[in-house]
């Protein structure tokens, strides 16, 4: 009974975080500070952004790049291990994924809590579509 109890504990704290997150998100849309894939290498240059991968590791093996400093953080492990990374609040810190979905709630939660987070608007996977310059290991790809 009290294992049945914590396990239930465990998944409506689980729900709520992510309620929280699609909340915030959707109420701050327009409050999230983006990076439009035509200007990500300009961004990078300006700012010197940490940079914060969200992809799975399957995504990430893909579609790599290379960039320093770079985190993989895959999203669902956000909740358990965004406070164990060292973001300095003065530091722009660019979340980047796929279609920017994830990264824009990532960048949405940390803007919320006075951080300097960003997103790369609509994905690494648009931005290599539209042809933009998105370094990966072996080459600048144009």
């Amino acid at each position: 009974m009290h294992r049945k109890l914590v396990e239930i504990t465990i998944i409506i704290l689980f729900v709520g975080f992510w309620l929280t997150l699609i909340i915030l998100a959707v109420k701050n849309q327009f409050n999230v500070a983006s990076v439009p894939p035509e200007k990500f290498e300009i961004f990078l240059q300006a700012q010197n952004p940490m940079i914060i991968d969200l992809r799975e590791s399957e995504e990430l093996e893909k579609d790599p790049i290379d960039y320093q400093p770079l985190i993989h953080l895959p999203f669902r492990f956000v909740e358990t291990h965004l406070n164990q990374i060292h973001i300095p609040q003065e530091n722009p810190v660019l979340f980047v994924c796929s279609d920017g979905n994830r990264a824009r709630l990532i960048a949405s939660l940390l803007r919320k809590r006075g951080y300097r987070g960003y997103y790369l608007k609509s994905g690494l996977h648009y931005a290599r579509k539209q042809d933009y310059k998105i370094q990966d290991d072996k080459k600048m790809v144009e």
